[in-house]
């Protein structure tokens, strides 16, 4: 038999030996033969051989590769524990597998095939597994062959490379991503259209694009209020059905956390905004009814101040925002916010220039306005000498009927020639307004029961008017007139019917409404409006539309003065006036008249017409066209009166020095060379403070009752006159003058 043991040496040191031993018969007796054998090499390899594997083993299970050494018919041979997690086992049921449990990519024999191709120099591949629970994951193996024993074995380390591939996917998301932003950048940036079409064509090309670009359900762009109270919705994009929409608002005071988050910090990041302490609030009334559940606001900022969001809205599960997409969004706001800079510039140059424009309208008006009262104080000289001598002729005895039917014809026209020049005295503003408290339905009322009569009955008439309306201080006949050319050219507008609207109401005139309605004042107004549904204005017509003898009417069917003179009364009212218009879409004027306290406003009571008589007083007649002192002088006698004549002012003071006592009244025009009749009226008043004076004139000239002691004893009568009139208007001053002599 063969055993081991440990035998001592002479020096007591002890060494393993291996010993065999037989038992032999030698003469009757059985003796033991040994044969002991030093085996301390053989132990010492033993015991290196055992620590080897020992450490083999334990960098097998410690590794964190799985290892799995595999037989060539594709059964586990070994398997270390780190593989049985991987693949969900435990080591006992991983030794009972073959590979195609795990791997499907290949069937069996191509396994096998597989494996007899693998040598000692190995190889190295990408696969996927499957674990016990279905679920698959990556894995990266390294494998080598080698025959032991007569038995060919493959080594496969296995590692899990999960994250990597998802590191390396998200990755190339990243890339695609990014690609993609960069070219929505990009195209927006260099797109000309984005930068200077009008603000919502801008508006709803980006949010679309970055719909598109971030793969969103919803992209949109809000701006804040001033006060910060809410946000507007400027434009809206759904992915879905493809549509773009504004006009939602959100309060500040509905969602409180969400806008001091976003006033804080400029921008709101939420991956899962229904609980997000920020944006939580929002979810039962904006949020869940949508089946919103992350969000992006990026703030879009304009001179330091939050302006307004770019808002992405994801639809589904909680989508992770990745900071690529942070920055994307950051980007397109601060597009957005160029965008609005240059929208709000583009306006500012727009209002510029429609101011300027409105200022060199005013202007022209102005200029037209002065040349159109010059013009008319002429032809009211001419006309007044005509008349006049026409109503001499036409006093004389020596006329027949004929010659009296003819004169009255001229007369006539004379008539229409004054009410021509009446119309460019109102648009120049130097026709006399007559303010009395004047409440505008009422004027409006009684130009309808006009209306109703003379305008075509194809056409219909509305009227809107506020019952609380505010007075203003005004003419009614020059009201009545303006509401009459408005709506004469209104029906005119219409030959196959439509309708005509005429409204009134209060309104509030603020400063914002001023700096663009140049002449518009501030405060409280009575806004007029006459609107049509007639064939409209092209804007050549509409920006001539108050300009004198200006008319798109057929020659003989117009004079040009209408409007000019609805023009002219409304500012000579200190109102404002206004034209809107399109072809085919009607015309609307809009008047806006200040309205006036009842305290500021005079009641002026009409005089009864005293009888014509005439007298024996002396009259200085002041009047630089020989003419018209030769008729007046003439008229003035016939009626008993002693005419003195003077052609300047400063020889009717030189006259009224000498006979001042002698002289009764002075008849005074105040459009003359020299010093002028307002000047020669001041010095006369300083000569004689009870002074009669009646002024005849062109223009209506506003002479302050403190220039004069008696504001009784200043009449005004306006060229052309008839003759009577001028008989009655001097009588009435010289009887004032008498009453005052009257002993109480």
């Amino acid at each position: 038999m063969t055993f081991e043991g440990r035998h001592r040496a002479k020096d007591g040191r002890l060494f393993p030996v291996e010993v065999n031993t037989n038992y032999i018969e030698y003469k009757g007796r059985f003796l033991g033969i040994s044969f002991a054998r030093d085996i301390t090499e053989r132990k010492q390899a033993e015991k290196a051989l055992h620590e080897e594997a020992v450490r083999r083993k334990i960098l097998i299970d410690q590794s964190r590769d799985g290892i799995v050494i595999l037989s060539e018919n594709g059964s586990v041979y070994e398997a270390n524990k780190r593989y049985a997690e991987m693949l969900g086992y435990t080591p006992e049921e991983v030794s009972q597998l073959h590979i195609w449990d795990w791997d499907t990519q290949w069937t069996r024999d191509q396994v096998i095939e597989m494996f007899q191709q693998v040598d000692e120099k190995g190889d190295r591949f990408e696969t996927r597994h499957r674990r016990k629970d279905g679920t698959f994951f990556d894995v990266e193996i390294s494998t080598n062959g080698a025959v032991i024993g007569g038995q060919k074995l493959v080594f496969c380390v296995c590692r899990d490379i999960t994250d990597r591939k998802r590191s390396e996917e998200s990755l190339l998301q990243s890339e695609v991503r990014a690609r993609a932003q960069r070219s929505a950048i990009a195209s927006l940036t260099l797109d000309k259209g984005v930068l200077e079409e009008d603000l919502s064509t801008s508006l709803e090309r980006i949010t679309k694009t970055v719909a598109t670009t971030m793969n969103t359900a919803r992209a949109s762009v809000w701006t804040l209020s001033e006060d910060n109270s809410e946000l507007c919705c400027l434009s809206l994009f759904e992915a879905g059905p493809n549509r773009h929409s504004s006009g939602m608002v959100l309060k500040t005071a509905t969602f409180p956390s969400y806008f001091e988050a976003l006033l804080q910090d400029s921008r709101i990041f939420a991956n899962d905004a229904q609980t997000d302490s920020r944006t939580s609030e929002l979810s039962e009334g904006y949020l869940a009814p949508r089946g919103i559940t992350s969000m992006i606001d990026a703030g879009i900022l304009l001179e330091g101040r939050l302006a307004g969001v770019v808002s992405l809205e994801h639809i589904g599960a909680p989508r992770q925002w990745h900071s690529d997409e942070e920055a994307f969004v950051s980007a397109m706001a601060a597009l957005v916010a160029q965008i609005m800079t240059n929208d709000r510039r583009k306006k500012a140059e727009a209002e510029k220039e429609k101011l300027q424009a409105m200022l060199l309208q005013a202007q022209k008006m102005e200029s037209v306005g002065i040349l159109a009262g010059g013009v008319a104080h002429d032809f009211n000289n001419l006309l007044h000498i005509m008349r006049g001598s026409f109503d001499l002729l036409a006093d004389s005895e020596n006329l027949d009927a004929v010659r009296v039917t003819r004169l009255q014809t001229v007369v006539k026209s004379l008539d229409r020639a004054a009410q021509l020049v009446q119309q460019l005295l109102l648009f120049s503003r130097k026709a006399e307004i007559k303010r009395l408290q004047l409440n505008v339905n009422q004027e409006v009322q009684d130009v309808a029961r006009i209306l109703e009569r003379t305008i075509p009955r194809m056409i219909e008439l509305e009227l809107h008017l506020d019952p609380a309306l505010w007075p203003v201080s005004g003419d009614p006949v020059q009201i009545e007139q303006v509401l009459l050319n408005l709506a004469n050219n209104a029906a005119d507008a219409m030959p196959e019917g439509g309708r005509l609207t005429i409204e009134t109401a209060n309104v509030e005139v603020d400063e914002g409404f001023v700096r663009v309605h140049a002449g518009s004042t501030s405060g409280r107004h009575v806004l007029l409006t006459v609107s049509d549904t007639g064939c409209g204005m092209d804007k050549k017509t509409l920006d001539n539309v108050f300009d004198p003898f200006f008319t798109t009417k057929e020659v003989g069917k117009g004079t040009g003065l209408g409007l000019a003179s609805a023009y002219g009364i409304v500012k000579a009212h200190e109102g404002y006036i206004h034209c809107s218009s399109e072809v085919g879409s009607g015309t609307t004027f809009r008047i806006y008249l200040p309205a006036a306290d009842r305290a500021d406003m005079a009641i002026v009571e009409s005089q009864p017409e005293a009888p014509l008589q005439g007298g024996n007083e002396t009259i200085l007649v002041v009047d630089d066209e020989p003419e018209i002192q030769e008729l007046t002088q003439e008229s003035l006698e016939s009626f008993g009166y002693n005419v003195q004549t003077a052609a300047t002012g400063e020889e009717a003071l030189e006259m009224y020095k000498a006979e001042g006592k002698a002289i009764d009244l002075v008849l005074l025009d105040l459009n003359m060379p020299g010093m002028g009749g307002y000047r020669c009226l001041h010095e006369l008043i300083q000569l004689d403070p009870t002074v009669r004076v009646l002024i005849a004139s062109g223009y209506t000239t506003k002479v302050h009752e403190k220039d004069i002691r008696n504001p009784e004893a200043m009449r005004f009568l306006h060229k052309p006159y008839q003759l009577k009139e001028l008989a009655a208007m001097v009588r009435e001053v010289l009887d004032e003058k008498t009453k005052e002599m009257r002993p109480e």
